[in-house]
């Protein structure tokens, strides 16, 4: 089946500096006797401690190729730092406060004119 639509549980949201210093500790991927797929266990950022399945893929550029390591799949088998903490609140850009008159009446020609003469005295 094509990568793509292969399941990759949270690889979308471990950082790749995470992934970087796990792929380096990886055997060198050009040799006939490395392993297809090789998992290791590494600290995420956000995610906590995570499991990541590596790869062995060809890369190919016209006439010559090398092999590299690529990230497929992660799963969490530690808690992340941010369990527990409460979601921040975003102020939103419809309220009408920050933004303008975002989704709200517009005021009638009689009221912008009755509070221009109130600023005006």
């Amino acid at each position: 089946m094509n990568s793509f639509y292969r399941d990759n549980g949270i690889l979308a949201r471990i950082p790749g500096g995470s992934l970087g210093p796990a792929r380096d500790g990886l055997p060198p991927a050009d040799s006939d006797k490395s392993p297809t797929h090789v998992t290791v266990e590494t600290d995420a950022e956000y995610a906590g401690r995570v499991r990541v399945t590596f790869e062995r893929k060809k890369f190919t550029h016209r006439k010559s190729w090398h092999w590299g390591w690529v990230a497929v799949h992660a799963e969490q088998i530690g808690p992340s730092p941010w369990d527990g903490v409460p979601p921040v609140e975003v102020p939103s850009l419809t309220d009408g406060k920050r933004f303008g008159l975002c989704n709200q009446e517009r005021p009638t020609r009689e009221e912008k004119k009755a509070a221009e003469r109130l600023r005006n005295g």
